[in-house]
Parts: C-alpha cells; sequence; structure tokens
C-alpha cells in the first residue's frame, strides 16, 4: 500500500478529518505523497538490487567488476546466472556438480570431463566473455591442483548451447559430412 494512501485512511479512521480530495489537509497529503513516492521507488530499487535474480543492469555490473574487468555483454538473464554462479562457489563444492556450476561463473555454458587428475571443459558458447576472460575466471574457479584443456570443437554441448532448437537442424537432412562441416560462426550467427 502506497504511504499517501495509508496516511489518508488513517486520518479518515480518526474520525477528525472529512477528506473529500481538495481540502487544504488533501493538498498536504498529495504534497507528502510526492515526497514518499520518491522513498518508495528508492526502497522498491534496493530491495531488487538485493538479490540477482531481480537486480538491475546498474548493480549487476557493480557485482561483475568484483570479478573481472568489463562487464559480461550478455543478455540480462545470462548475467544474473553468471553472478548468482559466482556467489554460490563455496571451496568446499568440488564435486562433480559443483564444479560444473563453476562454468557459468565463468562466463562458458558447456561440460566439465574428468580424466585422470585433469579436467576438460568442452565448449558450448561463451556468455558475453572473450575466451580469454572465461579462461582467465575458470583459472580462479576450477580446482587449483587439476590442470584443464579446452575442447573447442562442435558438438552437442555446443549444438545445445546456442538458441536453434535441434529440432530445425534435423529438419534441414543434413549429411554427416554437412554436421561436421558445421563451425562455430554458423551458430553465433543464427543467434
Amino acid at each position: 500500500m502506497k504511504t499517501q494512501l495509508h496516511m489518508k485512511q488513517v486520518l479518515e479512521a480518526t474520525g477528525l478529518y472529512a477528506l473529500p480530495g481538495d481540502s487544504p489537509t488533501d493538498w498536504e497529503l498529495d504534497a507528502f505523497g510526492a515526497g514518499f513516492a520518491q522513498l518508495e521507488e528508492r526502497r522498491e530499487r534496493l530491495l531488487q538490487d538485493l538479490f540477482p535474480q531481480t537486480a538491475g543492469e546498474e548493480r549487476l555490473s557493480q557485482w561483475e567488476a568484483l570479478f573481472r574487468s568489463q562487464p559480461a555483454q550478455a543478455s540480462l538473464e545470462d548475467r544474473r546466472a553468471m553472478i548468482q554462479a559466482r556467489w554460490a562457489a563455496r571451496e568446499e563444492d568440488f564435486t562433480p556438480q559443483g564444479v560444473q556450476a563453476l562454468l557459468v561463473g565463468a562466463g562458458v555454458q558447456g561440460l566439465v570431463l574428468e580424466e585422470e587428475g585433469s579436467l576438460t571443459v568442452v565448449l558450448g558458447k561463451l556468455l558475453g566473455v572473450s575466451k580469454e576472460e572465461a579462461a582467465r575466471e575458470l583459472d580462479q574457479l576450477l580446482p587449483a591442483h587439476l590442470a584443464w584443456t579446452w575442447e573447442e570443437s562442435v558438438t552437442w554441448v555446443a549444438l545445445d548451447a546456442y538458441t536453434r532448437p535441434f529440432g530445425t537442424w534435423k529438419e534441414e537432412g543434413l549429411t554427416w559430412a554437412q554436421w561436421d562441416a558445421i563451425d562455430r560462426s554458423a551458430l553465433e550467427q543464427e543467434e
């Protein structure tokens, strides 16, 4: 409930005020309401900025500045997911699922595979960060005792990462040779 409306209800409930809408008390309430409206707007923005799921672009940029030199050039939804993943990272969460969740925090949509003391990051797509920036962040986030490498070939992970549904690719009736010829630039053009 807006403050002005609440104040009006309280005053009318006392029985001492009749507020027809054009009295001096109504005018004072309008003046108070204008001031309170600004405070209510700021309070609402503050409440939204408390959590990555609802934060505005300005707050997301401030949080991203803690992790990288420039904000990601991604959708608001992807930026929110990246910040959430970064805030959710815990040092004891180096399970396969936990390490997988760290990818989004580094701006990578993909898959982590573990092989005898090393990790392979199968790149689906980058979420508005450069490959160098993603690698720098992965160096910070992935377990330090495990070396990691990129797998950048176009795999099912990459095909699933882009917005074009697999069914539309399938409808084209591509041969295996044509599937093998699909490269990242073709996927990025579909975005």
